[in-house]
């Protein structure tokens, strides 16, 4: 205060101390990184019972091998509950606004009225006469359905028996299989209508006709058409001798 300083006026809190991060044993993490399903589990099950155990395992991983040990114990519920936490793979609805859109999207409804009363001011002012009847609003444009990344991940990397079971899942959500088409590049999306050629039970839970069986009539047409041209044109060449 003498040399004409403001003294502290309390002194500085301490800093909390930062609990140290659990490092699961190596042996565990090898189980868990490449041993077989039922082992994984167990190990898992060891470290959820240990204090810190599962931040432990999160933090030992790499971002691919726990969106690989996520997609493995996709619609486990049990694994899930013994862990203590949600399926990440579960598809979990959007939250919606009081206009019926998902939270935060625009309302083109109240854009189309906004805009209609803009235009009937402006002719207004301009002294024209303003429309005499209000210009209609837009419809809704409904958001696009995106589908969650392991649930993708295994539509385009899974074996067959896992590539159904996930895009039966999309099919019974709103917008699931227009979200499904949209997160696939058309080699994608060909090679899985050519991976599910002929399964008429597959398709008809989609609700949509087998591409693959309209393609294999137009190549049939085509066939039979250039069969009937050459035979056309062999008559022609006899008909010349």
């Amino acid at each position: 205060a003498a040399a004409g300083n403001t003294p502290f006026a309390a002194p500085v809190a301490p800093v909390a101390p930062v609990a140290p991060v659990y490092i699961p044993p190596a042996a565990t993490m090898g189980v868990i990184k490449g041993g077989d399903k039922a082992a994984k589990q167990s190990a898992i099950y060891e470290l959820a019972a240990t204090s810190g155990g599962i931040n432990g395992l999160a933090a030992s991983m790499s971002k691919t091998e726990l969106d690989g040990l996520i997609v493995e114990f996709a619609g486990n519920t049990e694994f899930w509950g013994t862990l203590g936490m949600a399926d990440p793979n579960a598809v979990v609805p959007a939250p919606l606004g009081p206009n019926g859109l998902a939270a935060g999207a625009a309302d083109p409804k109240a854009d189309a009225a906004a805009t209609a009363a803009g235009v009937a001011a402006a002719t207004a002012a301009a002294g024209n006469t303003p429309f005499a009847a209000p210009v209609a609003p837009v419809a809704p444009v409904a958001p696009v359905y995106i589908p969650p990344a392991a649930t993708m991940g295994v539509i385009k990397g899974g074996d067959k028996a896992a590539k159904q079971s996930a895009i039966y899942e999309l099919a019974a959500t709103s917008g699931g299989i227009n979200g499904l088409a949209a997160s696939m590049s058309k080699t994608e999306l060909d090679g899985l209508i050519g991976e599910f050629a002929g399964n008429a039970t597959f398709w008809a839970k989609l609700g949509i006709p087998d591409p693959s069986a309209a393609t294999a009539a137009g190549v049939a047409a085509a066939a039979s058409n250039e069969i009937k041209a050459v035979g056309v044109a062999d008559a022609s060449a006899t008909d010349a001798l």
